[in-house]
């Protein structure tokens, strides 16, 4: 486990919706589990810059944990209720699969919202079962998680940084069952 992680941000990602990552996190110590719950805490550094696949990934463990941020319901129907969205987003997918080890979608919205039909989108169910259909095709885990407002985007950052180092530990460490 490192000190310091960069997590690096897609630069095509709008800067008003990037996630807002905190400075320092506290983690568990790969090295004192399963029996004792040390923490530790890891230094987060955010860089931006051009990546092939996916939205978020770690400097360090570029094939740990990738995660494709889609920011509405309204976004999944254009990539999967379309012809051309659908082909795009499931080359998007074969991606994500093939470069490596744990690929997430992350979804934002909060459940309730990402269910009620809009002028765009009369039947978001349909939007959700095209994903979800993909995803699964494809081996690919989802999180949905609302960023509404500051300290949800706030609480969103955590939630990937952690999930982002926990994608590191767990590959540099045995498995224990």
């Amino acid at each position: 486990m490192h000190n310091e992680y960069t997590i690096e941000v897609d630069q095509q990602e709008k800067r008003g919706w990037t996630l807002l990552f905190p400075e320092n996190l506290q983690v568990l110590d790969p090295a004192h589990l399963p029996t004792k719950k040390r923490t530790r805490t890891v230094k987060l550094n955010v860089e931006r810059t051009h990546l092939p696949t996916a939205d978020y990934r770690l400097k360090e463990a570029p094939r740990g944990v990738l995660i494709e941020r889609k920011g509405s319901l309204q976004e999944v129907a254009t990539n999967c209720l379309t012809t051309v969205g659908r082909r795009r987003f499931a080359a998007e997918c074969q991606r994500l699969r093939a470069e490596c080890d744990a690929p997430f979608v992350l979804l934002e919205g909060s459940h309730p919202d990402l269910l009620r039909p809009t002028s765009f989108n009369k039947t978001p169910e349909l939007a959700l079962d095209a994903l979800l259909r993909l995803l699964w095709e494809w081996g690919i885990q989802m999180l949905v998680l609302p960023r509404n407002t500051e300290p949800q985007r706030r609480a969103l950052g955590v939630w990937v940084a952690h999930l982002l180092i926990t994608g590191d530990v767990a590959h540099a460490a045995p498995q224990i069952h």
